[in-house]
């Protein structure tokens, strides 16, 4: 007894019976056997957790194993045993069978709508820019390209790109286009990306086209579409809005337009 440290302990180092000694403010009872009415001992048991192959066990000792719980009922202390009904392990409880399957809920209540998807297409008054035998003075001068937006809501800004480089976002659908004053950096590349509530939302649906210069002097032939990439809106059936969709053939000798039909130009 040590009363000025508030400790006690009985007995020796494979049993005994202590207070502050071995766990602060803690009782310790290590070997402690209980005995039935019938005279039978047997130690008391102590929780270990999930069973661990390389975890030490003793006699007492209880562990959990797929699903059930098992009893360590050997005298001697060991590893590597995994639970089953032999002389290591015994089994205290079984895993309870797989419970029936209960009523079906309620059907749940209907989503929300959902959003129509955004489209955008442009337009140009004129796809190809004549220049001088020199490859300058393009003709004409500028043009307007158009972008017509579907399926929109609120305000809508369209931000219009010139290989790659922003050159006009604000709520105006149209831009006025002017081509490089030198044949030699033809084409251009002409964009738009269209955004709701404010120019610096996210990019909602975007489209794009080439504007060509064609110089005078030159036999060289210049084909190009009036609209490259389609994006096209459909509702949740699967319907197709074809608005704003299709294309032009355009084809120049030279400065010089060509008519083309479905087998000569």
């Amino acid at each position: 007894f040590d009363l000025t440290n508030k400790q006690f302990r009985v007995g020796d180092a494979t049993s005994y019976f202590d207070w502050n000694v071995t766990t602060a403010d803690t009782l310790t009872i290590k070997g402690a056997l209980v005995q039935s009415p019938a005279g039978s001992t047997f130690p008391i048991g102590s929780y270990r957790g999930a069973y661990g192959a390389g975890t030490t066990y003793y006699k007492g000792d209880q562990v959990t194993y797929s699903g059930s719980t098992w009893l360590y009922i050997n005298v001697t202390a060991g590893a590597g045993h995994t639970p089953a009904n032999n002389t290591y392990w015994d089994i205290v409880a079984n895993e309870g069978d797989q419970g029936i399957q209960g009523i079906q809920g309620a059907t749940g209540a209907d989503g929300s709508d959902g959003t129509d998807a955004r489209a955008v297409n442009l337009t140009s008054v004129v796809q190809g820019f004549d220049y001088d035998t020199n490859g300058e003075n393009p003709s004409p001068s500028t043009t307007e390209i158009t972008a017509v937006a579907l399926n929109t809501t609120g305000t809508v800004y369209y931000d219009f790109y010139v290989n790659d480089v922003s050159q006009q976002n604000t709520t105006s659908n149209t831009y006025t286009y002017t081509p490089q004053a030198d044949y030699d950096d033809m084409p251009d590349k002409i964009e738009v990306n269209i955004r709701e509530g404010s120019g610096g939302s996210a990019v909602l649906a975007s489209d794009q086209m080439t504007i060509v210069g064609l110089k005078a002097g030159v036999d060289a032939i210049t084909i190009v579409l009036s609209n490259e990439a389609h994006t096209l809106p459909t509702t949740n059936l699967g319907v197709v809005t074809y608005t704003g969709s299709g294309t032009t053939i355009k084809v120049w000798e030279g400065t010089n337009p060509l008519n083309v039909d479905q087998n000569t130009a």
